[in-house]
């Protein structure tokens, strides 16, 4: 396709570059016309009844073509700047990551939890490592940061759930655990339990909110404590609907013992004309599979029987019944609103440093992110270490960072270091995924300067359940293919995830709906296969962090972003 806009797109400047399109149209030349005479051959020799498979496919062959692609690949990797580029990213010491992942889970930064005062000095001491790595300062005012205020949901105790049937008492954190939807989990709730499904959404209106359900318009749920089965459901029920509280049911046990950041974000009605908020928050919980089917014992249902039925509900269709079994449920949550975090932003530039030339490659912008903070302190004021998610994804950053500054290579392109804040509302939006174009905000200039060419992600790269690098792309196969290359070359097994791919970025078009900032660069991950394991539990601390891990993966960084610094085809 590439190719084809080049050719289609010559026209314009065929009288200035003629020369421009000779390559593309010998290629599809040479490549129609052997297709052609490769049928025609074929077709002869069908015809003739000559054609034996054992002439052009015999053990001669075979060898020949298997030699020919072992030397392409050996070819393909030790020459022209690829062994440089190998021999540069050996300086990544897996040593020195784990000494950075061993100082970011020290006690003294609270186990960088959002709401404490721990993770403002983890975002001090990741500024001065990116100093002594030779980063300068791509925050505001001349500094490494870019000052924000995030909203969140605090547990300020323990929540509860009694299921009033005489049976066991449930457990928290086991069978059930506070619901970190949309909208902030708080309040007490006690009554008849009503199990509601919801057909297929038709679609979205111009402002994003779900389809119609005209039915959930003409129903009272207001004394009911709702139980659902999926978090569309959950997501749909929370908006439309007033009622006591909301059971959801999750599919994955495990969750419930992982400390989430609660929404920031008040669920209750707001009045448009006067700002005002009413009523009370109401209270939300996941529930396990089993506890659900308790609750639906005397009904006649199960979870499974229901999930069945609920896939056959028409488009839209809304079904609900109340169950023979009342619950009593509280949630002691309060929103934190307008808590100061700070985003850790080193800049290293290009080849010809910040200049406006047109030709330059320092004006394309490499972007390594890693989120460092964690979720609140839990209801008993616990906080975990995050070593794996994301001390180690911070540390392979940040000894990239230092390879790239004392090796004997000097980039093209322009990088951007990013250690930023990944839980709770900014703005009253998620910042788990964060826009690139936020960060290029802080430091002046540096917006309409820039043009973001490939976004690095980094989480979970010092632990894994299982033996393989996992590369992630959206919106560049080739950029998945260098990471891949990359991490085969440094002693990683590489695991290709799914991806999607956008393909207006390959004719270079601007989406209409979206800023052309950052967020249209091709976005790739990099993580070890089974890090969310321990991820958001007290089991992710240092000492199951592997050394080896990290080296491999710091070195396949370090590595590809030698190569996306310098080379324009990649």
């Amino acid at each position: 396709p590439e190719w084809g806009a080049l050719l289609s797109n010559i026209r314009y400047q065929a009288r200035a570059y003629p020369w421009t399109g000779f390559y593309t149209m010998a290629a599809f030349f040479i490549a129609i016309f052997a297709f052609n005479l490769f049928g025609e051959g074929v077709r002869r020799a069908v015809e003739s009844g000559h054609l034996v498979v054992s002439r052009f496919i015999n053990r001669y062959t075979v060898t020949v073509v298997l030699a020919g692609i072992l030397f392409f690949n050996w070819f393909s990797n030790n020459s022209g700047a690829t062994p440089f580029y190998r021999e540069q990213a050996q300086l990544f010491d897996g040593q020195r990551a784990m000494v950075q992942v061993e100082a970011l889970t020290d006690e003294t930064f609270d186990g960088r939890s959002l709401g404490t005062d721990g993770q403002m000095a983890a975002a001090a001491y990741i500024a001065e490592q990116m100093e002594a790595s030779g980063l300068q300062s791509g925050g505001e005012g001349g500094t490494m940061f870019q000052n924000r205020k995030h909203s969140f949901g605090r547990l300020e105790g323990e929540p509860s759930l009694t299921i009033e049937d005489g049976g066991e008492t449930l457990v928290f954190g086991e069978d059930y655990a506070a619901y970190p939807g949309r909208f902030i989990s708080s309040g007490e709730a006690s009554g008849t339990v009503r199990v509601v499904g919801l057909g297929e959404r038709v679609q979205r209106n111009q402002l994003g909110l779900f389809g119609s359900y005209i039915e959930l318009d003409r129903v009272d749920f207001a004394d009911d404590t709702l139980l659902v089965l999926d978090d569309e459901a959950a997501a749909i029920l929370s908006s439309r609907v007033e009622k006591d509280g909301l059971l959801v049911v999750t599919d994955d046990p495990q969750k419930l013992a992982k400390k989430y950041t609660l929404s920031g974000r008040s669920g209750r009605p707001l009045n448009i004309f006067t700002g005002e908020v009413s009523g009370e928050e109401s209270p939300s919980i996941w529930i396990t599979e089993e506890t659900a089917d308790r609750l639906l014992a005397g009904s006649g249902f199960s979870v499974a029987e229901l999930r069945k039925d609920f896939e056959e509900l028409a488009p839209e269709e809304l079904w609900h019944q109340e169950l023979p079994v009342a619950v009593s449920m509280n949630v002691p949550g309060v929103i934190e609103e307008g808590w100061p975090v700070q985003h850790v932003i080193g800049y290293r530039p290009g080849e010809f440093g910040y200049e406006n030339c047109q030709d330059c490659l320092d004006t394309e912008l490499i972007v390594v992110m890693a989120q460092y903070d964690t979720p609140p302190p839990g209801p008993n004021g616990e906080v975990f270490d995050g070593a794996n998610d994301n001390a180690s994804g911070v540390a392979v950053m940040l000894e990239a960072a230092r390879v790239i500054n004392e090796a004997d290579y000097q980039p093209r392109r322009s990088y951007l270091f990013i250690a930023y804040s990944g839980e709770g509302l900014d703005g009253g939006e998620p910042v788990s995924d964060p826009d690139i174009k936020r960060f290029l905000q802080a430091k002046t200039g540096f917006a309409s300067h820039f043009e973001p060419v490939a976004i690095v992600q980094l989480r979970g790269l010092g632990a894994g359940s299982g033996e393989r690098l996992e590369v992630s792309s959206s919106g560049s196969l080739r950029l998945a293919d260098l990471f891949e290359s990359a991490a085969r070359q440094m002693g990683a097994r590489p695991l290709r995830t799914e991806e999607e791919i956008d393909i207006s970025l390959i004719y270079d078009e601007v989406n209409p709906t979206q800023d052309s900032s950052g967020q249209q660069a091709p976005v790739v991950r990099l993580f070890w296969e089974g890090w969310e394991q321990n991820s958001l539990t007290s089991e992710d601390k240092v000492n199951g962090i592997a050394q080896e891990k990290i080296e491999q993966a710091g070195r396949a960084l370090a590595m590809a972003l030698m190569a996306l610094g310098r080379e324009v085809s990649y």
